[in-house]
């Protein structure tokens, strides 16, 4: 039931030049409260180039409620064709001149991508609450915290580690000796922080997303020293320590919150704050 949501992703294969007839009539019958919705539109295709021309029956249907369209690629398997659909693809390919082996430009990796784009645009505006007063509720969720779990990776390495972090000055510090995730920010800086706190029921939910940059904070710079001070730590003391202790700094890209307190306020629950 449509009524149920208000966020309505339309995708639709093509099928000689045009989407299926059945989408449009589907579209047709309910313009009427798709129009009050987000409208996401897709087309499964060869040709990507060609969406606005293969959805252009539903846009025109639907109007300014379609925030997003796009095609994702897909493939035509001339081995499962019937007689006639492979006689017309084979006629099709003769007539312009390309192979049957580029009719295959389904790619994973654009698919996964595209349905990110989806979903960021889907939140995007329901039930946001003001920048500063989110960047406040953050603050102090973090402030009310000290440990969370790094996330790292490389290729088909991954690494979660729990440990302890300082949020000061709006950036994110974490101590270390070392271990596996420096062989994985070496080569890939991007992390994953997760932070929250234990599970209660669903009316008491609250846990925090962070994705981020991290870099190594030079040992005995005026930074290390200063996070350190915060710390309550002595930098002389710290420095007869037989190994290094690394300062990892993590600059905040991207926060999602998820916090029942949001609720409670008018908001919808998870909340994102997009640049810090």
């Amino acid at each position: 039931d449509i009524d149920d949501y208000g966020f309505v992703v339309i995708c639709s294969p093509v099928y000689s030049e045009s989407i299926d007839e059945e989408i449009i009539v589907f579209a047709r019958e309910n313009a009427g409260i798709l129009r009050q919705r987000k409208v996401a539109l897709i087309c499964v295709c060869i040709a990507e180039q060609l969406a606005g021309r293969y959805l252009e029956p539903i846009r025109g249907l639907l109007g300014d409620s379609v925030v997003f369209q796009s095609a994702a690629a897909g493939h035509i398997d001339m081995e499962k064709l019937s007689g006639k659909d492979r006689e017309l693809m084979e006629g099709f390919c003769s007539m312009t001149g390309a192979s049957t082996s580029h009719l295959k430009v389904f790619d994973n990796d654009s698919l996964v991508e595209l349905a990110l784009r989806i979903k960021e645009i889907k939140d995007e505006g329901i039930g946001r609450i003001e920048d500063d007063l989110l960047r406040k509720h953050i603050e102090d969720f973090l402030k009310g915290h000290n440990t969370c779990v790094l996330a790292t990776g490389n290729g088909g390495r991954v690494r979660a580690t729990p440990i302890e972090y300082m949020f000061i000055d709006g950036s994110i510090y974490m101590l270390s000796e070392g271990g596996e995730k420096f062989a994985n920010l070496i080569l890939n800086p991007s992390v994953s922080i997760g932070i929250n706190n234990p599970y209660k029921s669903m009316s008491d939910l609250a846990g925090m997303q962070i994705s981020g940059k991290a870099g190594l904070v030079g040992i005995g710079s005026e930074e290390y020293k200063y996070v350190l001070g915060n710390r309550g730590l002595d930098f002389d003391k710290i420095s007869s320590l037989p190994m290094a202790l690394n300062l990892l700094k993590i600059d905040i890209c991207k926060i999602e919150f998820l916090w029942s307190g949001f609720g409670k306020l008018g908001y919808d629950v998870k909340q994102i704050l997009a640049a810090y």
